[in-house]
């Protein structure tokens, strides 16, 4: 490889680590104002709950039931734009410490706990029609 092929794939290279980190950080800057939104809501719940009991009205959850269903929409966004902050970064989260490890990694770099192993099913596709074969042989659906 010439010199001018290195430099061309080195700034290509980093061209390509430059846009995740900017997907990166569009992710985390999403995730705070979804949580500054969750916030919110939470300080309306407080008011409400607050006006509720000056005014001896009885606390029954439907009355939050709007904002606790935007929370919950919330909180799953920011889970699922943090899972692919860590497709981009080629981790996964440990399950029982939070620690971000190597996607390949068999276990937690700081706690140890072993990651677990999921059996993929094969898919097997011929004219028009896709068969699951399931290696544990608890599947078997044409679809």
């Amino acid at each position: 490889m010439s010199l001018i092929d290195k430099i061309k794939s080195g700034v290509s290279e980093a061209g390509h680590k430059a846009k995740i980190v900017v997907e990166v950080n569009k992710l985390r800057i999403i995730n705070v104002s979804k949580q500054s939104e969750i916030n919110s809501l939470y300080k309306q719940i407080g008011e409400k709950v607050s006006q509720f009991v000056d005014q001896n009205i009885s606390l029954e959850p439907s009355l939050f039931a709007s904002e606790l269903e935007q929370i919950d929409i919330l909180k799953f966004e920011i889970e699922q734009n943090i899972l692919q902050i860590h497709n981009l970064n080629d981790e996964k989260s440990c399950p029982h410490c939070h620690h971000d490890n190597a996607f390949d990694a068999r276990e937690c770099a700081q706690c140890h706990a072993p990651f677990p192993i999921h059996d993929i099913p094969n898919i097997e596709i011929s004219n028009n029609s896709a068969e699951l074969i399931d290696p544990n042989n608890k599947l078997d659906k044409k679809e």
